[in-house]
């Protein structure tokens, strides 16, 4: 038990740091309709970087409103 714990604590901490939307191994994820190669997720423009990215929307996920308003 204790390594699959391990383990989930180092998932945890690889989707809290953003890395999971870049391509760093750039698999090749085809074109989009406008010919641009898809590649790492496309941040809006309230994000720092993808660490701020993630913080950002699980403070808002695990908000009092949507805690109370999603069921």
């Amino acid at each position: 038990m204790s390594s699959q714990f391990n383990d989930d604590e180092d998932d945890d901490e690889h989707r809290q740091d953003g890395e999971f939307l870049l391509n760093q191994f750039n698999i090749d994820f085809g074109i989009r309709h406008d010919d641009v190669r898809v590649g790492d997720v496309i941040l809006p423009p309230w994000a720092e970087n993808e660490r701020d990215f993630v913080y950002k929307m699980r403070l808002a996920l695990e908000s009092e409103y949507v805690s109370q308003h999603l069921h």
